[in-house]
C-alpha cells in the first residue's frame, strides 16, 4: 500500500482549475507508485511518497479488504482535485487520532488501488473524525492520460543554482504575483554575482502593476555558503 500526507494531497492547488483537455487531464493529481504530482501545463510539482519504516497496520488493511480485495496495481491513477483538497484537511486536522492504532503514523493515509477493465478503483483509508477510528473514502476513474512529470524535470548542470529562505521567497512572490495580477501575474527574476565567494549572491524579483502604473522590486539574500 501506498502511504501519503497532506504535502501529497496538498498539490491540488496546483492542478489546472479549467476542465481536462484532449490530451492531458491535468484538472487533476496524479498518484504515482512512488510520487504525487500536479499541473497547471505552465508549471509541475512532484513530491515523493511517505516512506514506510513499519509494515502496514493489520486494522488498516482490515478496513481496505472491504472495498479492494483483488491484486494490489502500483500503476499511476488519477483522482479529482477537490477529492485531494479533502483528503488533505482530514489528514491534516487528526495528528493524534491514530495513537490507539498499532504502528499508525498520524497525519498519513494508506492508499490501495486496483485496475479492472475499464476503470481503476482506489481506497483510501484516513484518520476517522473520532478518536481511535478510521475511515475508508473510495473513488474510480476513468482512463486518462497524465504528462510524464519525470521528463518534465530538467537535467544536467544548471546555469546557477541558490539557497533561499523559501517561506520569504514564497510571502514575496505572492505579494508581487498578485501586484502584477493586470500583467498576468509576470515577474522577472534576475541573479547577481557574489564575487567574494564566487556564487549567486542577490536575487532581484520585479513586478509591474499596469493598472496603476505602479513597479516594484524585491531583493532576496541567499544563504552563506558557510550556512
Amino acid at each position: 500500500m501506498r502511504v501519503v500526507n497532506e504535502w501529497n494531497l496538498g498539490l491540488h492547488r496546483f492542478a489546472s482549475d479549467k476542465e481536462a483537455g484532449r490530451r492531458f487531464s491535468l484538472d487533476k493529481v496524479s498518484i504515482a507508485k512512488d510520487h504525487t504530482a500536479a499541473t497547471c501545463g505552465r508549471a509541475m510539482v512532484k513530491v515523493d511518497l511517505v516512506k514506510q519504516d513499519d509494515d502496514v497496520p493489520r486494522e488498516v488493511v482490515t478496513v481496505a479488504a472491504r472495498f479492494s480485495d483483488k491484486a494490489v496495481s502500483d500503476t499511476a491513477f488519477l483522482i479529482e482535485s477537490d477529492l485531494a483538497r479533502r483528503l488533505a484537511i482530514r489528514v491534516s486536522s487528526c495528528q493524534s487520532h491514530l495513537a490507539n492504532h498499532e504502528r499508525m503514523a498520524p497525519g498519513v493515509a494508506y492508499v490501495r488501488s486496483e485496475e479492472t477493465a475499464h476503470k481503476t478503483r482506489s481506497v483510501f483509508v484516513i484518520p476517522g473524525e473520532d478518536e481511535g477510528t478510521l475511515d475508508a473514502i473510495t473513488t474510480e476513474s476513468s482512463p486518462a492520460t497524465y504528462p510524464n512529470v519525470d521528463k518534465v524535470i530538467p537535467e544536467g548542470e544548471p546555469l546557477a543554482t541558490v539557497d533561499l529562505n523559501g517561506k520569504l521567497l514564497g510571502e514575496i512572490l505572492r505579494y508581487l504575483g498578485e501586484f502584477a495580477e493586470f500583467d498576468q501575474g509576470r515577474l522577472t527574476l534576475s541573479l547577481y554575482k557574489d564575487k567574494e565567494n564566487d556564487c549567486v549572491g542577490m536575487v532581484k524579483v520585479e513586478a509591474t502593476n499596469r493598472e496603476t502604473r505602479q513597479k516594484a522590486v524585491s531583493v532576496v539574500m541567499p544563504f552563506c555558503p558557510k550556512d
